[in-house]
């Protein structure tokens, strides 16, 4: 399987299974960001997903994060956006928007 058709179908999938949590309503945009977005992966990157939320705080957030673990792909690194610093949320804003939601 070539490289780039494998990111995409990691990607298709834990979207899939994000959009499938109980908090689906509350997720304002799912982001791609990271080497997968400008084809500069190697075999060892992680394919870097971020989830913005309209609402939520830490705890929430790292329950959010809990969820996935064991069900998202293990290349996956998922970020919750909200609670991110800021020069982080710069780099995620480069991104691609591979889901978005524009009203709660």
């Amino acid at each position: 399987m070539k490289k780039g058709h494998e990111i995409k179908e990691i990607v298709n999938d834990s979207k899939a299974i994000i959009l499938n949590d109980p908090d689906f309503g509350n997720i304002k945009k799912i982001i791609l960001f990271g080497g997968a977005v400008n084809n500069k992966m190697t075999f060892r990157s992680d394919v870097d997903l971020s989830v913005e939320f309209f609402k939520i705080d830490l705890r929430e957030a790292t329950l959010f994060k809990k969820r996935f673990l064991g069900k998202l792909n293990d290349r996956v690194d998922l970020q919750v956006y909200n609670i991110l610093l800021e020069k982080i949320k710069k780099e995620i804003d480069k991104g691609r928007i591979i889901h978005e939601q524009q009203d709660k």
